[in-house]
């Protein structure tokens, strides 16, 4: 619990403080959600843009879809 905390005042911090568009994605499925989103698997993500997602292939998630902000 205490991990997914941390994860998301980190997620919090970068994506206000920075004032870009920070998903996470997660590695194996390469689908990236919005922080909140009910579908996002706590295991191997990572924070990074939107458009650092899709070159690496992401796609945004249907249910929370993170391109919307």
């Amino acid at each position: 619990m205490k991990s997914i905390v941390i994860f998301l005042l980190a997620f919090s911090l970068l994506s206000c403080e920075k004032k870009i568009n920070v998903v996470a994605m997660n590695d194996k499925t390469k689908i990236f959600h919005k922080q909140d989103c009910p579908k996002l698997m706590m295991a191997n993500v990572r924070l990074i843009t939107v458009e650092e997602a899709k070159q690496r292939g992401g796609k945004p998630c249907p249910n929370c879809k993170p391109e919307t902000r």
